[in-house]
């Protein structure tokens, strides 16, 4: 049976001399045996055949070769010499050539291989090319379609003629004088005329400046002096006067002295000063306001006066000047007031619903809104910004995260009210000894006992993040369970390198799996080292835990399909708590020793909950559970 072999082969035209078209084609190939070793320094047997149409169309020349392989197993030949080459017909393609060797110099052929001609042999076609029959026929639509196409020979004719000498002996009688007829036309003395079109301008009929006639005009050079501003009358009773010291007086009776204090004094017995008028809105939308700017609020009548960073009423409803109050300021638009020195430093202009009192209350509310702090030093942690929904009462009391109440400092003794209503969080908030919330998830009352939250409430349930992990089994007390790891230590790890030693951890059942881990390790020794229950025993728990669990270990075959069965309550609880990966639809091992082959240990496949048993040499995934 003859083996196909891809030969890396080139095929060329040998051309003869005197620039005639070439009459044979070389041929090169590396020769490999059936073992792919090259076939170096040796006679080669090879049939070379054309074939017209296709690989397997008909044969139109064959010749045979015994060439010898250089050292790097290729062969050269020129392919040509036989009988019939000349005869055939390149322009009646496809042609392909096939080659057949026999590596061992004979006729035995066992290696072939076929390619298409691609252009090089078809240079053998270009002394057909030799000379154009008929007549040429030049066709050009766009020259048929253009006016040119209609001059006739007879239309060339006078083209470079002109005329040298005056005919009828005058050399004036041609020139005619032009001059206009009214508006409307222009003429010539022979008769002829061109009627002009009457001019309009849509443009210029439609302005202003259309209007504008000759008596318009007579005064635009005058300047405009004292009794044309006096019949102006609006102003007429003005008098301005402006004194050595550059203090101006603007009066309505005569004029006066200004006060010494004063850089303007505004002196009338009969009207008033009017401050610009304007809603809130537009007060608030003033760009770059410079402190002590006045305006009027034209729905309420109030004044405001800008100060450093805000604008602030000066008088209220109730016609109490606020200016007697230390350091007051309000932000009216987004009803948010502060009082004290320092009150609400740092606080944005659009956050609403914003109350500081006392001396550097509320500092560092930013952008949050419905804020209130009172006391001194109240309102958001060093470190926080923008939180929303919190109350701080009492000296230096501190809010750290938004939708806290914080009464006085962590060193008071603060009086709960019967009940509390505590707003449920949709994520673990940061935590510190002593603090208290409510998971929206669950519903469930969590304190925080220094280093980590413990759910206070009923005890735990499936699906809590707690204890390091996430809770897969509670026992009948609501206090204790197991809870497996976030994320898979592993995605490749073998159960152990030994392959024939029994270790007798073949426990299976809830909490099985710890002594399975302990037993393993001691009896495989080095062999365990790496293995997945040497993973799980090294594995310690990360944020947002604080506490650093250390026991974990490699579940029992029973603990496992728990976890199974449980597969979407815990995958829910990483996604909501956004740590580590959800358990996907793989393999894992469990530390259950299959107790019939030493060799084997058991694991479930997560895509099915079914069992199945493997060598320990095998590499499936990985998931450490602890108890709690």
């Amino acid at each position: 049976m003859k083996k196909l072999l891809t030969l890396i082969a080139a095929t060329l035209i040998v051309a003869s001399t005197f620039s005639q078209s070439p009459d044979k084609m070389t041929y090169q190939a590396v020769v490999r045996d059936a073992n792919q070793s090259l076939v170096t320094s040796q006679a080669i047997g090879i049939q070379i055949s054309i074939l017209q149409g296709s690989p397997t169309g008909t044969i139109v020349y064959t010749e045979t070769q015994t060439p010898t392989t250089n050292i790097n197993g290729l062969l050269s030949i020129e392919i040509g010499g036989g009988s019939g080459f000349d005869l055939i017909d390149w322009t009646n393609g496809p042609y392909f050539i096939n080659t057949e060797i026999d590596p061992l110099g004979g006729t035995n052929y066992t290696i072939t291989g076929s390619s298409e001609f691609i252009s090089v042999p078809y240079a053998l076609h270009s002394t057909t090319a030799q000379s154009v029959i008929g007549p040429i026929e030049e066709f050009d639509p766009y020259f048929i379609e253009s006016v040119a196409a209609g001059i006739t020979e007879s239309d060339t004719a006078s083209w470079n003629n002109k005329l040298d000498t005056e005919i009828d002996g005058d050399v004036t009688n041609e020139l005619q004088n032009l001059f206009l007829q009214g508006d409307t036309a222009i003429v010539l003395t022979d008769g002829g005329f061109v009627v002009l079109p009457d001019e309009t301008d849509p443009v210029f009929g439609a302005s202003i400046a259309s209007s504008i006639s000759s008596a318009d005009t007579a005064s635009w050079n005058h300047h405009t002096d004292s009794t044309d501003i006096a019949n102006m009358g609006y102003i007429a009773f003005l008098n301005l006067t402006q004194n050595s010291e550059g203090q101006i007086t603007i009066s309505d009776n005569g004029g006066g002295t200004p006060d010494p204090s004063a850089i303007l004094e505004l002196q009338s017995t009969t009207k008033g000063f009017l401050l610009p008028r304007m809603t809130l809105a537009e007060i608030y939308a003033i760009a770059n306001p410079p402190k002590g700017l006045l305006v009027l609020e034209s729905a309420t009548s109030k004044i405001y006066i800008r100060s450093s960073n805000s604008w602030n009423e000066i008088i209220s409803t109730d016609d109490i000047f606020i200016s007697t109050l230390e350091d007051a300021h309000s932000n009216n638009l987004q009803n948010s007031y502060y009082i004290g020195d320092g009150a609400g430093q740092g606080f944005d202009q659009s956050a609403n619903y914003t109350t500081a009192v006392g001396s550097d209350a509320g500092v560092g509310f930013g952008t949050g809104d419905f804020n209130t702090a009172i006391g001194a030093e109240t309102g958001p942690a060093t470190g926080t910004q923008d939180l929303h929904h919190t109350t701080t009462i009492g000296y230096n009391a501190k809010a750290e995260y938004s939708y806290q109440l914080v009464l006085g400092t962590s060193e008071d003794t603060v009086i709960i009210p019967n009940t509390i209503n505590l707003n449920p969080q949709n994520s673990t908030p940061t935590g510190s000894s002593g603090k208290l919330y409510v998971k929206d998830a669950d519903k469930n009352l969590y304190y925080h006992n220094g280093n980590d939250w413990e759910q206070l409430n009923n005890g735990y349930a499936v699906g809590d993040f707690a204890m390091g992990g996430i809770v897969f089994y509670v026992d009948e007390t609501g206090k204790h369970g197991l809870v497996c790891y976030p994320e898979d230590i592993e995605a490749s790890m073998r159960w152990a390198q030994s392959i024939n030693n029994v270790t007798y951890a073949q426990g299976d059942g809830i909490y099985a799996g710890e002594m399975n881990t302990a037993i393993a390790i001691a009896a495989l020794g080095s062999q365990g080292d790496p293995s997945a229950v040497l993973s799980c025993i090294i594995a310690t728990s990360s944020s947002p835990f604080t506490t650093n669990y250390g026991d974990w270990y490699l579940p029992s075959k029973e603990e496992l399909l728990l976890m199974y069965s449980n597969l979407s309550t815990i995958n829910a609880t990483i996604i909501t708590e956004g740590v580590g990966t959800v358990i996907g639809a793989d393999k894992y091992w469990s530390s259950t020793e299959h107790n019939q082959v030493v060799n084997e240990a058991w694991g479930i496949d997560f895509s099915t909950g079914l069992e199945f048993q493997d060598l320990k040499q095998s590499q499936y995934h990985v998931r450490p559970v602890r108890r709690f």
